[in-house]
């Protein structure tokens, strides 16, 4: 399909057609100035947007200025925003509220509350905007008392309030507050059976509908996505055929149910009968197959896809988990980018442990977005990077609080209490995440009174807070009876919250009593929940129970079947974890990735299985589309090494396409101890020289040594080792 021209460059060329001339501007070409704008802003593409700034000049009409404001709020450049506002000459409320919009959109909602005081008068469309903002960034006390001073209440007010409650797991004060409302509309009924279905419970939102005095489309298409996301499509079917009139949303709710529960054939049936697709059923569909890991359905929807926006080159991006050089390959093929495909590349690149290449996309980006830094910061976070995220951190002109709460995880997850207490005193405001966050620091260094000093503060308790309190105590050394009494206490007892229960019992011992919490779970199970039994069975040893429980789980996770080949490797069994992994690949999805592949060749390494391990290395790339990495070189080459390969061991290393590093060589000097190999063993010790020094290798060839007393002796065999390790006792 030939590339058509962007939407931007299609809006420039219309623009310069109707203005090639040297007259002044007229009324159309302050039309398509505008439409410029917006298009600029729509995309977040700053670039384009201070073109269009350009054209405009310093001195825009009203109208202009609030789409300029509007167009910098959505692509990050509140600077510029606040530039452009200042230049209205008379700013009206649309002019406040646009800046209070474009200060809330990138989190700063401090300055967002500073310009609605300042306000010469407020309306109560101003007054609503404010406590959506508030809601919308989880900021609920301050989003409630904002509500309460309202002079007059708007029904539209109390909506987002109704949904952020609910999306912190405080489904009683989303009832609550439905109920209070002066009056309602239909958006408030839509507003709180979503509430519920976030919430699982399916039945209070059935009944929520049915109480409805009246319904909109968006009405039974709400409770046909909730049916279907929860899993249950046979409600959501039933739901579907008795609309009266179904409109595209019932359609692609209906074939995104059917795809996010792998009933692809369903799904695309749906889709065939469609009479007019919408991009966004293209989209639905194509992601559906990527997810599965029908990679090659997926490309061939893509190609023939009659509409494709960015949203759909970006999904294709972000949808082919272990292919990223498909994913770079769509990022270079796409027609034009906003900041969303840049951070999806980024996302693309982190999913495959690939950070290096996540940031060098991150450094050419046209324009550092302010979520483009939250995504990377919160990358390098989660691995443990405090560096990198600190510098990039500190790089940033106005971190909002997603900025701020990503810092001070990363300060928790290495431990640093003291700057993680120094950020949190210094945020001007805080959410629920910042109060977990700090929170947590303090139950991961074991410190669970002062943990218990933030949790009394908190003017919020989310599912979240208490759970990360009840696996403080129950995985800290403490006793049950207090992660037991955290969890009764627990207003809203979530999937998450019995699943960590479930947790702390097996971790005690206790698998009966973990069984029991299993068996009688209130809510559906999710992947994790199936996961943490199957492992807690495994590490007992219970290797029959394990299977049992794996075999009846009704949708297997990649996450569940990595666990099971996993447990039969690591107790020995490379045969069944051989077994398994046959299976996973008869049953097509999920379908393996690097970390499954890397498993299996372990286990074959440890019972020297060659033959099986050289299939599986084989297969990575032609049957899986999987590029071996260095860790998979080194498993096959311990396997060949464990079986006396030893030749065969050391060419692999030396032929891999990646440096090999120091485990590659060690494991084959731990293969040639075993065989007693003296002289292979002293002639791979010059790789050790470029590496990172360790004794590890020094001690391999050193018992190499011993176990051959004539080779060599004593004191030749340690001259060529450093200085600060030759005055050891060496056998």
């Amino acid at each position: 399909m030939p590339r058509r021209p962007s939407s931007w460059l299609l809006l420039w060329r219309q623009f310069c057609s109707s203005s090639s001339n040297a007259a002044a501007l007229d009324g159309t070409g302050e039309a398509n100035l505008a439409r410029l704008v917006k298009a600029a802003g729509n995309s977040r593409d700053l670039f384009q947007g201070k073109r269009a700034h350009a054209l405009i000049g310093g001195d825009p009409k009203r109208y202009l200025a609030h789409l300029l404001v509007e167009m910098y709020g959505k692509c990050g450049s509140v600077g510029n925003a606040v530039l452009v506002f200042h230049q209205i000459k008379d700013p009206n409320l649309f002019s406040w509220t646009i800046l209070i919009k474009a200060y809330a959109l990138n989190g700063h909602l401090e300055e967002a509350w500073s310009v609605f005081i300042r306000m010469p008068q407020r309306d109560v469309v101003v007054w609503t905007v404010m406590v959506q903002e508030y809601a919308n960034k989880s900021f609920l006390v301050e989003a409630t008392a904002v509500l309460r001073k309202m002079p007059e209440h708007d029904p539209v007010a109390w909506t987002p309030l109704i949904s952020a409650n609910a999306h912190k797991g405080d489904y009683t004060e989303s009832r609550g507050l439905f109920e209070s409302m002066p009056q309602r509309t239909v958006v408030s009924w839509n507003a709180l059976i979503q509430a519920y279905a976030h919430s699982g419970n399916l039945g209070e939102a059935k009944q929520v509908f049915e109480r409805m005095p009246s319904r909109d489309a968006a009405s039974h298409n709400t409770l046909v996505a909730a049916f279907a996301e929860n899993g249950d499509l046979q409600e959501a079917r039933r739901v579907f055929h008795s609309i009266p009139h179904r409109d595209s949303v019932s359609w692609n709710a209906m074939i995104q149910g059917c795809a996010c529960n792998k009933l692809l054939e369903e799904a695309r049936d749906l889709f065939e009968r469609m009479r007019e697709k919408s991009v966004v059923t293209w989209n639905v569909m194509i992601t559906g197959y990527a997810e599965c890991g029908d990679l090659q359905r997926a490309l061939e929807l893509f190609e023939k896809a009659e509409v494709r926006n960015t949203v759909t080159w970006n999904a294709m991006i972000v949808s082919l988990p272990g292919k990223i050089s498909h994913s770079a390959s769509f990022f270079k093929r796409m027609p034009n980018r906003n900041a969303s495909s840049w951070n999806a590349l980024i996302q693309a690149y982190v999913f495959n442990e690939k950070l290096v290449e996540a940031r060098q996309v991150f450094e050419k980006m046209p324009h550092f977005h302010v979520v483009s830094y939250n995504f990377i910061i919160s990358s390098y976070a989660q691995v443990g990077n405090l560096e990198q995220a600190k510098l990039l951190f500190d790089r940033m002109e106005h971190p909002d609080i997603v900025s701020m709460n990503a810092m001070l995880a990363a300060y928790a997850v290495e431990d640093q209490i003291g700057d993680a207490k120094k950020l949190f005193d210094a945020m001007a405001l805080r959410d629920f995440i910042s109060w977990n966050s700090l929170m947590n620091a303090y139950t991961n260094v074991g410190d669970l009174e002062l943990a218990k000093v933030v949790f009394k503060r908190m003017a919020q308790h989310t599912s979240v807070s208490w759970n990360t309190m009840s696996a403080a105590y129950g995985f800290g050394g403490s006793s049950l009876a207090e992660a037991k009494f955290m969890f009764d206490n627990s207003p809203e007892q979530t999937v998450i919250s019995w699943t960590i229960m479930m947790a702390v019992y097996a971790y005690h011992g206790q698998l009966t009593m973990a069984r029991d919490i299993f068996d009688g779970f209130p809510n559906e199970k999710n992947a994790v929940t199936w996961s943490v039994m199957v492992t807690s069975y495994a590490q007992a040893g219970k290797m029959e129970h394990a299977r049992d429980l794996f075999n009846r789980c009704p949708t297997k996770s990649l996450l569940l079947w990595n666990l099971m080949i996993q447990a039969y490797a690591q107790d020995g069994h490379c045969r069944q974890a051989l077994e398994i992994f046959h299976v996973m690949n008869l049953e097509s999805c999920p379908t393996p990735d690097e970390a499954t592949l890397q498993i299996v060749l372990a286990a074959c390494s440890y019972e020297g299985y060659v033959d099986g391990g050289r299939d599986c290395f084989i297969s990575m790339q032609q049957d899986h589309g999987l590029v071996p990495e260095v860790e998979h070189f080194c498993c096959i080459a311990d396997c060949l090494g464990r079986a006396g390969l030893l030749v065969q061991a050391e060419m692999l290393i030396r032929s891999m396409p990646c440096l090999p590093n120091s485990a590659a060589w060690t494991s084959l000097l731990g293969s040639c101890n075993l065989h007693g190999d003296v002289q292979l063993g002293a002639s791979i010790m010059d790789n050790f020289l470029e590496l990172e020094e360790t004794a590890a290798p020094y001690i391999l060839l050193s018992n190499i040594y011993a176990t051959n007393p004539r080779s060599l002796n004593i004191e030749s065999r340690i001259s060529w080792m450093p200085k600060k390790w030759q005055q050891r006792s060496w056998p």
